[in-house]
């Protein structure tokens, strides 16, 4: 018995132990819970500060976007912004720098190199009339690469709420041209430099040049062109790239820096009166002229044979290189009788071409743009199931004055008066269409179909049908269309060109035809230095 109590006076207390170690383990397990929940409630927060600062930067670059739209009430930067140079040293034209502080905070100071907002990205865009140092991937620009001159201007936000507290937290936009290494850090520095996207690495010492939107592709400004815009003889109409970038940054400190390229599409010129890519059937009273009726004036003189003779209109270059009609296939021969076809090109007619335009492609464009008018919505209001039937007296944006004597309008072009200001328009139908009756238009109509014009049309711009065109006559009003036809292929039947038509090339109608929107986003990264 003694023994026995011995024993169990030994194991006296290990039920206290036992508790506090358990209770101990609690504990460490509880610690570790709250450390998690802090933890993650970090982790949340950084994220959302991190997500806050990404989308205040997105926001900054469509400011900058929007302010540089042709045509658009916000379009209050797109004049300065197509006067840009390359950034140099020498000039502050190089670059445009849209400031939105926040309330009782002084705007960024974007060039200085103590400014908490300096712009350590500058480096990287890679301008040599700047004289800094290329930047180098994964570093940030430092204040030995900040310009020393001012080669830019400053604009204020047009943001809402720019000022006051509630202003979004991108501090600066930068707009500038875009250069061929623009977004391209350094990798290697060893010779051969390294630049891994340059847009063209073939073109040597000038791997700095300009980069231009031809509408489908980046390319760099062709050798001797002095800008995007003014094409060499014979050229491709472009227009500038823009590299716009935003720096965005909490009272936390979280920043994002994004970037985006820009551009607006080119006009379309077409490099005919009409361009098909079906065969083309030429009948009744036509006529087809090639030459550019903006810039040329042009008269059949006495002389027998008669001579067709264009000179230059005052202040202008005759324009004479675009074919009458231009086939993927087959032209039936002139008559001589009532058909007629000019041009300065030769041949005058060019069948069995390869297509140089998709059609299809073409139409996705137009028809996506903002603002472009369904021809199954007010106020026109079609059935297209799948054709949109027959209509007569249409009215698809208000044409120029078209003079009695079937002359170009003037450049610019005068107002009609019976019809009012002038209004371009695209038009989009989504199916086959007949036109009866005299219809007007300006702009670009697109037919997601065959387009049969039977009775007449004034038509200023582009027409552009996915199927085939047939101008087939009828009633008293004449077809006049200054602009181009630009018809895509069918099995079913051909291009038909008649009916007492007459279609001009006039490049000042292609010139002005969709409508007012934003630069087309061509790519856009966020620079992680």
């Amino acid at each position: 018995m003694d023994a026995k109590h011995t024993k169990r006076n030994n194991e006296r207390g290990i039920a206290l132990f036992m508790a506090i170690f358990a209770l101990m383990l609690l504990s460490a397990i509880a610690a570790g819970f709250m450390y998690l929940a802090n933890t993650e409630t970090a982790v949340n927060a950084n994220y959302r500060a991190g997500q806050q600062a990404y989308f205040a930067a997105r926001a900054g670059l469509q400011e900058g976007r929007l302010r540089i739209t042709k045509g658009s009430a916000a379009g209050d930067l797109y004049a300065q912004a197509n006067a840009l140079t390359m950034p140099t040293a020498a000039a502050t034209t190089g670059g445009i720098y849209i400031l939105n502080p926040a309330a009782g905070e002084a705007a960024a100071v974007p060039w200085d190199s103590t400014n908490q907002y300096f712009d350590d990205t500058i480096c990287k865009a890679n301008f040599p009339g700047l004289n800094i140092a290329y930047g180098t991937q994964n570093t940030r620009c430092t204040p030995a690469q900040a310009p020393t001159a001012a080669w830019y201007t400053t604009v204020n936000s047009n943001s809402l709420n720019t000022g006051t507290a509630s202003a979004l937290s991108y501090k600066w936009v930068r707009i500038t041209l875009k250069a061929n290494r623009s977004g391209s850090p350094l990798t290697t520095a060893a010779a051969p430099l390294d630049y891994p996207y340059q847009v063209d690495s073939s073109v040597g010492a000038n791997n700095n040049r300009m980069v231009c939107w031809d509408g489908t592709q980046q390319v760099i400004l062709p050798a001797g062109q002095v800008d995007c815009k003014t094409p060499l003889a014979g050229g491709t109409v472009m227009n500038p790239v823009f590299l716009i970038t935003s720096l965005s940054r909490l009272a936390s400190g979280s920043e994002r820096t994004l970037s985006i390229e820009v551009a607006d599409d080119p006009p379309f010129y077409n490099n005919s009166a009409v361009n098909s890519q079906d065969h083309v059937t030429l009948n009744g009273a036509l006529t087809v002229d090639g030459y550019d009726a903006c810039s040329c004036s042009c008269a059949w003189n006495n002389a027998k044979p008669s001579v067709y003779v264009c000179s230059n209109k005052p202040g202008k270059t005759c324009l004479a290189d675009k074919y009458a009609i231009y086939s993927n296939s087959n032209v039936d021969a002139l008559t001589g009788k009532s058909e007629s076809a000019t041009a300065g090109t030769s041949p005058i007619i060019a069948e069995n071409q390869a297509k140089v335009t998709d059609v299809a492609a073409l139409i996705n464009r137009y028809k996506s743009q903002p603002g472009t008018v369904d021809a199954t919505q007010a106020p026109y209001n079609y059935t297209c199931s799948p054709g949109c039937g027959q209509h007569s007296g249409q009215t698809f944006g208000i044409p120029p004055l078209f003079p009695a004597d079937g002359s170009a309008p003037s450049d610019p072009p005068a107002n009609d008066p019976s019809l009012g200001a002038q209004q371009t328009q695209v038009t989009y139908v989504p199916g086959d269409l007949k036109i009866t009756a005299g219809s007007i238009g300006n702009g670009i109509l697109i037919v997601d179909g065959d387009l049969d014009i039977n009775g007449g049309l004034q038509f200023f711009g582009l027409i552009l049908v996915k199927g085939v065109v047939k101008f087939s006559g009828g009633g008293a009003n004449k077809t006049n269309i200054f602009g181009s036809v630009l018809a895509g292929k069918s099995s079913v039947d051909d291009t038909v060109l008649g009916g007492s038509a007459a279609i001009h090339y006039d490049q000042c109608a292609l010139q002005s035809n969709g409508n007012p929107a934003p630069p087309r986003m061509i790519s856009s990264r966020e620079i992680e230095y």
